[in-house]
């Protein structure tokens, strides 16, 4: 739909970097191996039985999720801020038209690294709790109200198979 668009997809752990990587050159995307956040640095991200469910952050015991989401081994990362790699990479931050996140609990991490993007890309699409299943992650409610406060209004909000859980929200620029 939009053939001049540059999409730059991240993913940290190795072994599904290497199916991402393999896609992006069939596709036509960049693979960063990388976890966005709000740090540069080095991490820890935490394997799991289902690997959908790798997480920065550790997982809540007796979550809703737990069959899936039993930490299975670990693996040191390398994470960034959305803003500083753009600045590395020469990509002006108001050339971020759309952010769209799926990074199992952190998602407010990887927006307070991406301020500057924030301050104007059009569209935010990510995913969301409404029960912890991560320790300590934001709830659909602390991620409505940092967006909300940085200029965004809530589109949508997208049931998963599990609606009761999580699922997906869409924001758009007011």
């Amino acid at each position: 739909m939009y053939p001049k668009a540059e999409i730059f997809a991240f993913e940290p752990v190795s072994s599904v970097y290497e199916q991402l990587s393999f896609r992006a050159a069939e596709h036509g995307f960049h693979a960063l191996k990388k976890a966005v956040g709000d740090f540069d640095g080095r991490t820890v991200i935490n394997l799991t039985q289902s690997p959908e469910c790798h997480s920065l952050l550790g997982f809540k015991e007796g979550n809703p999720c737990a069959q899936w989401t039993q930490v299975v081994d670990k693996e040191e990362v390398e994470v960034c801020t959305l803003d500083r790699w753009c600045h590395e990479s020469g990509i002006a931050h108001h050339r971020v038209d759309l952010l769209k996140l799926d990074i199992q609990g952190a998602e407010l991490k990887a927006l307070r690294g991406a301020r500057k993007i924030l301050e104007t890309a059009k569209l935010v699409y990510l995913e969301v709790s409404f029960v912890e299943i991560y320790k300590d992650c934001p709830l659909f409610e602390e991620i409505n109200t940092f967006l909300r406060e940085c200029g965004y209004r809530r589109q949508a909000v997208y049931p998963s198979d599990q609606p009761h859980n999580w699922g997906d929200a869409l924001y758009v620029k007011a």
